[in-house]
């Protein structure tokens, strides 16, 4: 009995999440192909069933305008869930956007001297993901930035590597920049 248990539940996780998978394919498939609108249609009940890799395809739609309307702020909302989630194509996302200047925080008002420090927190976990672009964007910071706003930006890191503390060491920092 026990052994059919394990084979059922094993089976039921299996067939829940190919769904899914082949869903994302998809969705990859249409970009690939230029198909934007169809990569938005696959993507966005993926996004809100809360998959971490729909979620920054997504965000990243919505920050190039491809296959709807440019929102930058619909990007961001979607990268911070992403990057929640530890998604390091989301975290380089959401990095690179408060380094160029277009993320105004949390939509209230601009974030001083974000780039500094938010920016290359970010950097730096996505990295630890994986990421080899944020890995090189790491690299540059610890060669480029005085060496107070590496630890700061590390120490950031570490208060948002913390288990369920991301969002609320990102709105911490956010609060204390304004």
């Amino acid at each position: 009995m026990k052994k059919f248990i394990v084979s059922s539940v094993i089976f039921s996780a299996c067939c829940t999440a190919t769904p899914a998978l082949a869903d994302l394919k998809a969705a990859i498939a249409a970009g690939e192909n230029g198909d934007f609108k169809a990569e938005v249609r696959e993507l966005v009940p993926l996004a809100k069933d809360g998959n971490a890799e729909a979620q920054a395809l997504l965000g990243e739609l919505y920050q190039l305008g491809l296959g709807l309307k440019l929102d930058v702020k619909q990007a961001t909302r979607l990268y911070r869930l992403s990057a929640a989630q530890g998604n390091p194509k989301a975290l380089l996302s959401l990095g690179a956007l408060h380094g160029s200047g277009l993320l105004e925080g949390d939509g209230t008002g601009p974030i001083k001297d974000s780039s500094k420090i938010l920016g290359p927190a970010l950097f730096i976990l996505s990295a630890e993901g994986g990421n080899e672009t944020a890995a090189d964007d790491v690299r540059a910071d610890r060669k480029n930035m005085p060496a107070m706003q590496i630890r700061q930006a590390e120490a950031l890191a570490n208060e948002m590597r913390k288990n369920g503390n991301f969002s609320k060491a990102m709105d911490d920092y956010i609060s204390r920049s304004k």
